[in-house]
């Protein structure tokens, strides 16, 4: 997330409609064919930009491409190493500058087809809303329970802390009550408003398309403020550390989440295979588990191989009774 990130980062915000004409990435009336034209051209159209006008992305992906050359093995040869090593690179460019562009062209077609409710000047949340009004329905009936039991100062209490809350008041406006419990709700309704609209992924992410993206890639609008930048630079990295975050807690603490975690880190060590056996007298079953710290990663041919396949000819031994049975062994280098 953070590699992919730091790749397209100098592009954002990307607007939602084409920097020369001021039309729509994409609307309701392109069909799949266009859709697809219309991602292929942002991305030459990102990429262009990376490697032509940029400086924080086109410093990312040359380091790419020089690391993944690096980090070929040393055993290819330095011509097999450079076109091998910038094809991995141009590929992991590629696919974030697509991902972006795809990302951005499904947020324009959902935006112009009246399929997401936040706007200019509008972050909505069907999420937000949800849960608003069961709140306010359970703090109702919390009051009215409390009116019931004769709790009259307790049910005013909460009447009027909700109908603060509810009058759109905001840090900046405190209520006129000016009652704590006023106060503490308004706080509690303003951090969980803005939670909400945070995980409402699509909604969040077109509002900040649409209100802070300028006329061209790379560029702000003039009217976005200095918080909704912020939150729309640190949105990945966040969320990448978060989830990283969640996943070291689960290992190490609750015991759990070890598939997710450890192949994120795609380590190709450690590994194990089972070897079963049956006994031919008990017909007992008995499983092997057999694991090795450290996998090969050059191979080379085994002669001792080559050597009892011949010897086999004139006296023939079962496959699983060999010494030697594969053809490759790992490299003495190693």
């Amino acid at each position: 997330g953070l590699l992919y990130f730091a790749i397209i980062f100098s592009t954002l915000p990307i607007p939602l409609y084409d920097p020369t004409t001021g039309e729509p990435l994409v609307d309701q009336g392109h069909k799949p064919l266009e859709l697809v034209l219309a991602v292929v051209q942002l991305t030459f159209t990102l990429l262009r930009y990376i490697f032509l006008e940029s400086y924080v992305s086109c410093l990312v992906c040359s380091s790419i491409l020089v690391v993944m050359i690096g980090i070929i093995e040393d055993k290819m040869p330095l011509y097999k190493r450079v076109p091998f090593g910038l094809w991995w690179g141009w590929m992991h460019i590629l696919s974030a500058t697509a991902l972006i562009a795809l990302l951005h062209c499904l947020m324009s077609f959902a935006h112009h087809s009246g399929m997401v409710e936040s706007g200019q000047g509008r972050w909505e949340s069907s999420m937000e809303r949800q849960v608003t009004s069961g709140v306010r329905d359970l703090v109702n009936a919390t009051a009215g329970c409390a009116a019931d039991a004769g709790w009259n100062a307790t049910s005013k209490l909460l009447q009027d802390a909700l109908a603060a809350t509810s009058s759109g008041c905001s840090l900046s406006a405190p209520p006129a009550s000016h009652s704590i419990m006023s106060v503490v709700l308004t706080v509690v309704t303003w951090v969980t408003s803005l939670g909400l609209k945070a995980f409402d992924v699509v909604e969040g992410m077109t509002y900040f398309a649409i209100n802070i993206a300028g006329p061209s890639i790379g560029t702000f609008s003039a009217t976005a403020s200095r918080v909704d930048v912020l939150l729309y630079y640190a949105a990945t990295p966040v969320v990448s550390f978060i989830v990283g975050a969640f996943l070291l807690v689960s290992v190490s603490i609750t015991d759990t989440a070890y598939d997710a975690a450890y192949s994120a880190f795609q380590i190709e060590d450690f590994k194990h295979f089972l070897r079963f056996r049956l006994d031919r007298h008990t017909r007992a079953l008995k499983v092997f588990a057999i694991g090795i710290d450290r996998v090969p990663k050059v191979w080379e041919r085994d002669d001792r191989h080559d050597a009892e396949t011949a010897a086999s000819e004139s006296n023939p031994v079962p496959p699983h009774l060999r010494r030697f049975p594969s053809v490759w062994k790992p490299s003495a280098s190693l």
